[in-house]
C-alpha cells in the first residue's frame, strides 16, 4: 500500500539541516530519538559532510520485514482521538505512555501523570501526530540508503522495546557499516529518570571518540 503524506521525513531532515545552516553550524553531532532517529538518519544521508556523528536512539531502519508494535501499544495507537485537552485525551495519552514503559526502569509515583499533563499543556494536536505517523509509514526507501552513512554511528536500543522491537536496532546496525549497537536491558520505548545514566554512559564514551571537526 502506497501512502502519500502531506510532508515526509526527508522534508523534516531538510528543515533540520536548514536550522544548522541558519545558526552557522558547519558540522554537528546528531542524536535522534524514535522518529527523530529516522530523521537524523535522513540528515546523515543527505549531507554527510555536515555530520560528525550519528546516534540513533530507539529508532529503526524502516525495513518492511521487521516486527511491529506489541498488541497493547497497537491498541493505544489506534484509540480514537479525543477532544484536545479533555480528560479523555489525557486518559488516552496515559494509556499510550504506559504501553511504552521500561520494565526495568519504572517511573517514580506520579511522574508519568505529570508528564502527560505537561505535554498536554505544551501542545495537543492529534492530527499532527497522525501526519507524523504517515510520514514514517511512507518512508520506505530509507532502508536502502543507510549503507551510504559513513560517519561514526551509535545505535542505542532497549531489549524490551514494545513499539520498535530490538530487531529494528539490529537491522539498522547491520545496514550502517561500522556502527556500534548497544542494547539496554530492561529498557522499553521511553525515558524514565532512572534510565538516563544507562544511556549517557555509552553515549559520552562514543562522543569522546568521535572527531570534533
Amino acid at each position: 500500500m502506497q501512502v502519500t503524506p502531506p510532508y515526509t521525513l526527508q522534508d523534516m531532515a531538510i528543515d533540520g539541516l536548514k536550522i544548522l545552516e541558519t545558526l552557522g553550524i558547519q558540522k554537528a553531532h546528531l542524536i535522534g530519538i524514535s522518529m527523530g532517529g529516522m530523521i537524523a538518519q535522513r540528515m546523515a544521508i543527505a549531507k554527510p559532510d555536515k555530520i560528525l556523528s550519528l546516534t540513533s536512539l530507539m529508532s529503526n531502519s524502516g525495513a518492511e520485514h521487521l516486527p511491529g508494535p506489541q498488541p497493547e501499544v497497537l491498541s493505544a495507537l489506534m484509540t480514537k482521538p479525543a477532544m484536545p485537552g479533555s480528560e479523555q485525551a489525557k486518559a488516552n495519552a496515559l494509556k499510550f505512555m504506559n504501553s511504552l514503559r521500561s520494565p526495568g526502569f519504572p517511573y517514580p509515583p506520579g511522574y508519568l501523570e505529570q508528564l502527560v499533563e505537561d505535554n498536554m499543556n505544551r501542545s495537543s494536536r492529534p492530527q499532527g501526530a497522525m501526519r507524523h505517523m504517515l510520514a514514517v509509514i511512507a518512508d520506505t526507501q530509507r532502508t536502502h540508503l543507510l549503507g551510504q552513512i559513513k560517519c561514526p554511528t551509535l545505535i542505542l536500543h532497549g531489549k524490551q522495546d514494545p513499539l520498535l522491537p530490538f530487531a529494528c536496532a539490529q537491522d539498522t546496525a547491520r545496514r550502517i557499516a561500522h556502527s556500534k549497537l548497544v542494547a539496554i536491558e530492561g529498557m522499553g520505548h521511553n525515558l524514565p529518570p532512572a534510565l538516563v545514566p544507562h544511556l549517557l554512559a555509552p553515549l559520552l564514551e562514543f562522543l569522546d571518540q568521535c572527531p570534533t571537526q
